[in-house]
């Protein structure tokens, strides 16, 4: 019994000490609260805010004038919609076949009759789509 409460004792001394130490040794007195910090996250971006804004705009310019050199408009029109082809379908389903199971009659647990029944299911979980010229 001696060696029980000397090794209890030598695990719940960590947890007695740890708990015995005061938040100012790891804490400065002087030091920011968490609110404090949490407002002053908010004013450090606000003041950066447009300097990051237009430094954006003018790289998404030269992103989207380097994109519009490379590809021409005849490019992607297979792809887009317009007026005259909104109501057409661009975008084919991949076949999913309709597989129909078939259940015999049988006996349940308490020996009631089922009668046999079919269950219809699909080949893939998910419909798939196809790009256009695809199928």
């Amino acid at each position: 019994m001696t060696h029980l409460k000397k090794y209890s004792l030598f695990l719940i001394s960590p947890l007695l000490f740890g708990c015995a130490t005061k938040i100012e040794d790891f804490v400065k007195p002087d030091s920011l609260t968490m609110k404090e910090i949490y407002n002053g996250s908010f004013n450090e971006t606000e003041k950066n805010e447009p300097e990051k804004i237009n430094n954006q705009e003018s790289d998404i310019d030269i992103q989207t004038s380097k994109k519009k050199r490379e590809l021409k408009e005849n490019d992607l029109r297979g792809y887009t919609r317009n007026v005259n082809n909104e109501t057409k379908v661009l975008f084919k389903k991949l076949e999913n076949p309709m597989l129909v199971g078939y259940v015999f009659p049988h006996l349940n647990s308490d020996n009631i009759p089922i009668p046999g029944y079919s269950v219809p299911f699909r080949m893939s979980d998910k419909d798939l789509w196809a790009i256009p010229g695809e199928r």
